[in-house]
């Protein structure tokens, strides 16, 4: 991938549980964006929300970042 281009993957945060799950998907990198699923999220069993990240490198080499559910 070269410096500026753009690519997008998505993954998703499932309740496998019986109860409720509360939490935040965030990021604060400067390469990566959140598009979709970004925020606070209470799923329901059973429920699901699929989250996409953009990834934009502004240099070249390795960028590492991470995202947060809590």
């Amino acid at each position: 991938m070269t410096v500026n281009d753009t690519t997008s993957r998505s993954f998703t945060v499932t309740n496998i549980g019986g109860g409720r799950l509360v939490g935040s998907v965030s990021e604060n990198c400067n390469v990566y964006s959140l598009m979709a699923g970004a925020g606070a999220f209470d799923l329901g069993a059973g429920e699901s929300r699929t989250v996409t990240v953009r990834f934009q490198p502004i240099f070249a080499g390795d960028a590492i970042c991470s995202i947060g559910l809590g």
